[in-house]
């Protein structure tokens, strides 16, 4: 896990910063228009953009748990461990176990994450967003099977992708994109934001 959390954690040495789209999501989320967004992403970029309705699906590297212990800490801790690529041991006294960033790898369960807030969601949401993905990856693949056929849904991609052929169990209709952007993720919602005269967005961008 470590050698290869280095370079895909701190690819240049430093962690990556949130991008257009985190900002965009969370002005949405400042105007009370962002019921949720569900991520299958482990970086935590939307906490680092300030979005607080998130849902990690495959959890997320805010925290990590010792693996003997339990004993959990902000993964800050162990972000030393992790930039040089050797491994974090924990530091509660007579533990020294391996501390593990609170992810799910594969083959293991990602528990109840999604369903403890996706019955809520999918009753309040009128609109459903798919931003930079394949789609290909569960559970967050099966998502938009899971809200009513009328509710609307929207690509925003570098490149097409496809949807699951029918909405389980009770109902055999077809889920299809109502709308598709094919474009960078971050140029097409500067374009969407501009639209909406999110006009802070753009100041804000400029003083980056």
């Amino acid at each position: 896990l470590y050698p290869e959390a280095k370079t895909e954690i701190c690819p240049n040495g430093s962690p990556t910063l949130p991008s257009f789209t985190h900002v965009f999501l969370r002005e949405l989320e400042k105007r009370r228009k962002l019921q949720r967004v569900y991520t299958q992403n482990i970086d935590a970029l939307e906490k680092r953009a300030g979005i607080k309705r998130v849902v990690f699906c495959h959890g997320s590297l805010n925290e990590a748990q010792c693996l003997d212990c339990k004993k959990k800490v902000s993964c800050s801790q162990i972000m030393e461990s992790v930039s040089m690529g050797t491994v974090a041991t924990c530091a509660k006294p007579n533990c020294g176990g391996v501390m593990k960033p609170c992810i799910t790898f594969f083959g293991e369960d990602v528990g109840n994450k999604i369903s403890k807030t996706i019955s809520v969601d999918s009753k309040k949401a009128d609109l459903i967003l798919v931003i930079g993905t394949s789609l290909k990856v569960a559970p967050v693949s099966n998502l938009p099977c899971m809200f009513p056929p009328s509710t609307p849904i929207a690509l925003i991609n570098k490149n097409k992708v496809e949807l699951r052929k029918s909405k389980p169990p009770s109902s055999q209709s077809e889920v299809q994109f109502h709308l598709e952007i094919l474009n960078d993720c971050d140029l097409a919602l500067r374009q969407v934001a501009a639209m909406l005269h999110y006009t802070s967005l753009e100041k804000e961008e400029n003083t980056s």
